[in-house]
């Protein structure tokens, strides 16, 4: 079955609605689902990763060891360019934690873990950008003077 999203309602009372194509498209004889609630499924989603993740502490472990395996070492040298893409990409990771918690209200324990972890690598991010500058800038520095 595919669905799709669509928007009830006008500004005030607008809701956001998943529907079966099937239905959609061939009508209630074809599929008598009806429409599903944004947010009903939203916490039911919640609720069923809740209810599946009995031992939390392993799960956020194994979820920070996979990232550590994608996120470059700290001992490799970055370029700027590379450092402020990954900072981008932190930043919008932050911002869609944050929309997550509000509007589902995701487990504070592995939201703090998460906030905590994503704000750290961003603040060793801005320092190791802000030492490559210098370094630069340093050098730059150095070359006027030689010359």
């Amino acid at each position: 079955m595919k669905f799709r999203r669509k928007r009830w309602g006008t500004k005030k009372y607008a809701q956001d609605m998943w529907m079966c194509m099937t239905r959609v498209d061939k009508g209630v004889d074809a599929c008598d689902m009806p429409a599903a609630h944004e947010e009903k499924l939203k916490q039911a989603f919640v609720k069923a990763i809740n209810k599946a993740i009995n031992d939390k502490e392993a799960f956020v472990k194994k979820i920070i060891d996979n990232v550590e395996k994608v996120v470059p070492a700290e001992e490799e040298e970055l370029s700027i360019e590379e450092i402020e893409a990954r900072l981008k990409k932190l930043q919008q990771e932050l911002m869609s934690l944050v929309r997550l918690n509000v509007n589902t209200g995701f487990d504070a324990e592995v939201y703090d873990g998460e906030y905590g972890r994503i704000a750290k690598e961003i603040e060793v991010l801005r320092e190791k950008k802000q030492r490559i500058q210098e370094a630069k800038l340093d050098d730059t520095i150095r070359k006027n003077r030689a010359e």
